[in-house]
């Protein structure tokens, strides 16, 4: 028996119970929908966290262009530069240092081992504000501005010393199609654990990235406040210098990493709970409906399968039949569910003007719920077809 044949018996076993049909697969999509939703959130909320801070202190802040923004303000013909970040940290009464960045997404091949990781071109004053120490090997100092050297974050340099015991110090390490020199690891950071935090970038000079990519665009300026004044008083002082600087600062974001971590938590334990509860009970009472529905259907064509079984058709084309069915309308309510969940994550994320983090895991592992679900579902009625054999 073909696919094509598969579906077309489920569907004409399926007419009689249409409407409680439209019922389960909604459930069943709230829930997957419900899943999928959290997953990209969580993604997205990493992503957002990188963006904007590398590692722990209350005095950070950071200054990054609002994703999407458009031509709204005189500050979308000029770009953060250099000069915009010594700007910022003129007064030392609120700033005592800046730290421009630009942040990439780069394949990285180290010999015959290939992986996708963030890199930063960063100046040499970025160690300082971030706090940061070094595990092995040196820094950048201002003599390597646009030298092809880089620094390694620290999981990175454990991921590269599992597979190759020797000393990666002084190694080649391409970036793309450019090749950089590792001349130091930077020690394990006490920030987030993410896959986008510190110890997953790759870090080179400043100038030496902006020699080797067309986006030469800084993506972010962290600045070191002074610990004695309010986060209020350093907010406004960041604006007003934006301000001054690019005559508009409308399309800027200035995040104090306390208070964003504490909003994204609370926002996060919010939806978490809310998706959580409503996905579970939509989901449970989703699958349950569908097994009712599995197990009317083969009990009111109990005697079709018993005259196909007297008939000779070979059993397990019954049972490929009876799994089929709950797999094909429980993998239906998934994709439904995963289209859901794209909605959902377009208005909720477009709100807070963050760009969604899709990922293929997500996509399978949502279908793949969903399908283990109808498989259990078409287990019982499968192993249950002896019955029906003489």
């Amino acid at each position: 028996m073909s696919i094509k044949s598969f579906i077309q018996i489920t569907l004409h076993s399926l007419f009689d119970v249409k409407k409680h049909l439209y019922w389960v697969l909604f459930l069943i999509a709230l829930g997957i929908g419900a899943l999928f939703f959290m997953i990209t959130y969580a993604n997205t909320i990493r992503i957002e966290t990188f963006r904007r801070f590398h590692s722990e202190g209350s005095n950070l802040f950071s200054l990054i262009k609002r994703p999407g923004s458009g031509p709204i303000g005189r500050a979308q013909n000029q770009r953060l530069t250099l000069s915009a970040a010594q700007y910022l940290s003129y007064d030392s009464d609120f700033i005592l240092g800046a730290a421009p960045e630009i942040q990439l997404s780069q394949t990285v091949t180290f010999r015959d081992m290939s992986f996708a990781a963030f890199v930063s071109g960063i100046q040499e004053n970025f160690f300082s504000v971030h706090n940061l120490k070094l595990h092995s090997g040196r820094r950048f100092s201002g003599f390597d501005e646009t030298k092809p050297f880089c620094l390694l974050g620290h999981r990175v340099y454990e991921r590269l010393l599992e597979r190759y015991s020797d000393n990666i110090l002084g190694q080649p390490i391409h970036l793309e199609r450019n090749i950089f020199r590792v001349i130091g690891v930077l020690a394990p950071s006490k920030g987030s654990e993410s896959e986008y935090s510190i110890d997953e970038t790759i870090f080179v000079p400043f100038f030496s990235l902006m020699q080797y990519t067309q986006n030469g665009e800084i993506s972010k300026i962290t600045l070191k406040a002074n610990p004695n004044r309010p986060i209020p008083d350093v907010t406004d002082y960041i604006k007003a210098s934006l301000e001054r600087y690019l005559g508009d600062a409308s399309i800027y974001e200035i995040n104090n990493q306390q208070i964003f971590l504490q909003t994204i938590a609370s926002q996060a334990n919010r939806f978490s709970f809310i998706l959580g509860i409503v996905g579970s009970i939509a989901l449970i009472t989703g699958t349950v409906g569908l097994l009712k529905i599995i197990i009317h259907i083969n009990q009111s064509r109990s005697n079709s399968l018993k005259l196909l079984a007297n008939s000779g058709v070979e059993s397990r084309y019954i049972k490929l039949q009876l799994i089929f069915e709950p797999l094909f309308l429980a993998l239906l309510g998934g994709l439904i569910g995963v289209l859901l969940g794209l909605l959902i994550a377009h208005i909720v994320l477009g709100v807070y003007n963050w760009v969604p983090v899709y990922s293929v895991k997500t996509y399978c592992f949502c279908l793949a719920v969903a399908g283990i679900l109808g498989l259990l579902i078409g287990l019982y009625p499968a192993l249950s077809i002896f019955r029906y054999r003489k």
